[in-house]
């Protein structure tokens, strides 16, 4: 990494320490897009990449912890998942930070001189510009591989910059239309264990019902059918003397 400096140094193992980073980590992992297959809102950013630039290698990818995982990738033949990736030790972009990397001459500059894949990729000259989430985190980087030295022009560098930006907000959108989702399902998943808990503590606040009549709806406190009179019946016939048959 030649005289290069990070600004959260090193991991034991010589790697920048914000490779490591928790929340950058959790950030490329909610993208949901590592170990999936080619799409083509990015393949069609990548193809421009490399037309823009004349380049005939274009990569959209993502840098997890140990790994770069290649979103997209024009001018590398890979057949599977498995294929599309490199230990992020052979991929150049852990120098990018959160800004741009760009070497004209990766064999002699300094910076890129001694990594271990100038010579075994083929890589003479490297631009790329970092995704960012909302927050700032790097989830990785769009960038063009050209064998040969390249004397980059500012012009095809605002390009790449515009189509990293274009990336980056095809991805945030994404991770923001997911959480979004799980958010609603949360939502009426808790709804409808309220609703359930609701029902469950009114019934079992209501009296229960009398069961002895046909008439009588559930949970009613009484039976509506009307209770006998407390006396006895009056009798229809006169116990007066002498009210049969006139006088005595």
């Amino acid at each position: 990494m030649g005289d290069m400096a990070f600004p959260d140094g090193l991991r034991p193992d010589g790697l920048p320490a914000a490779l490591s980073d928790p929340e950058r980590l959790a950030a490329v992992r909610a993208t949901g897009l590592l170990d999936t297959g080619p799409e083509d809102p990015f393949d069609d950013l990548a193809r421009l990449a490399a037309a823009v630039t004349g380049c005939r290698r274009a990569l959209i990818t993502l840098v997890h912890e140990r790994r770069s995982f290649w979103k997209s990738r024009i001018g590398v033949d890979a057949a599977d998942a498995a294929g599309r990736q490199n230990p992020v030790r052979e991929s150049f972009c852990y120098f990018l930070g959160g800004a741009p990397f760009v070497t004209e001459d990766a064999a002699a500059d300094p910076r890129t001189s001694s990594h271990p894949s100038v010579r075994p990729m083929k890589i003479g000259a490297w631009a790329g510009y970092p995704l960012l989430t909302p927050a700032g985190q790097v989830l990785g980087s769009l960038c063009v591989i050209d064998e040969n030295p390249h004397p980059w022009q500012p012009q095809e560098l605002a390009m790449l910059a515009a189509m990293a930006r274009a990336a980056s907000n095809e991805i945030n959108l994404r991770t923001s239309l997911t959480a979004a989702r799980a958010a609603v399902a949360a939502a009426e998943t808790a709804l409808a264990t309220s609703t359930a808990l609701a029902r469950s503590l009114q019934d079992s606040l209501l009296p229960p019902s009398c069961g002895r009549c046909r008439g009588c709806k559930p949970r009613r406190p009484t039976c509506p059918r009307p209770a006998a009179p407390p006396w006895p019946a009056t009798s229809t016939t006169c116990s007066t003397p002498g009210a049969r048959g006139g006088a005595p």
